[in-house]
């Protein structure tokens, strides 16, 4: 499976985001999404093994947002 690692974007930001997405629609195909989020690290094709591995080692984070 292909993975990645990422952070959702807030709800706050998403309006904003699909307003500059709205700015390029001009220069391409651009795919509108409900679901916005910044990817950290993209880990490419990885096992089930390995997924469960990462996720285990996601929960491990502690983290404060403020």
């Amino acid at each position: 499976m292909r993975a990645f690692i990422a952070i959702e974007a807030p709800e706050k930001y998403k309006g904003k985001i699909r307003e500059i997405q709205k700015q390029f629609s001009d220069i391409g195909k651009i795919t509108m999404t409900k679901e916005y989020h910044c990817t950290l690290k993209f880990l490419g094709e990885i096992t089930e093994k390995q997924a469960e591995q990462v996720k285990e080692n996601l929960r491990k984070i502690k983290m404060k947002i403020k």
